[in-house]
């Protein structure tokens, strides 16, 4: 599957926020 760049970037900072989350807790 091909991804454009804006859905990279949604996904990476999707990603990072679920991360971030984690890491808050």
């Amino acid at each position: 599957m091909r991804r454009t760049k804006a859905e990279a970037e949604q996904t990476r900072e999707a990603v990072l926020a679920a991360a971030i989350d984690v890491f808050l807790e």
